[in-house]
């Protein structure tokens, strides 16, 4: 085949590709948007509780012992907990 009849090819696979009406995963599943909604947000929250929890636990300990509790301490978890609720609430919500 010559390159123009190779170019109308393409152009024809092209097209015919842009006009079939594309389905979204919630269609394609039959997943209604607010049913995919609350389990979005039952998912991030439980991520955010659970891995932020134990990450929190694993770097600064369980904060069992009061002497440990120090403002170096007390800033090392909010600093995580401002972390733990950028990596795993906001940047999840913005990529869906």
């Amino acid at each position: 085949m010559n390159q123009v009849g190779n170019q109308e090819s393409v152009e024809a696979v092209a097209l015919e590709i842009l006009s079939v009406p594309r389905q979204t995963f919630l269609e394609r599943h039959g997943i209604s948007y607010l049913k995919f909604g609350f389990m979005t947000l039952g998912t991030l929250f439980l991520a955010y509780q659970i891995i932020g929890g134990l990450l929190t636990a694993l770097f600064f300990g369980l904060g069992l012992n009061p002497k440990l509790m120090t403002p170096d301490a007390v800033f090392g978890l909010r600093f995580g907990t401002g972390l733990s609720q950028i990596a795993l609430l906001l940047v999840p919500t913005l990529l869906i």
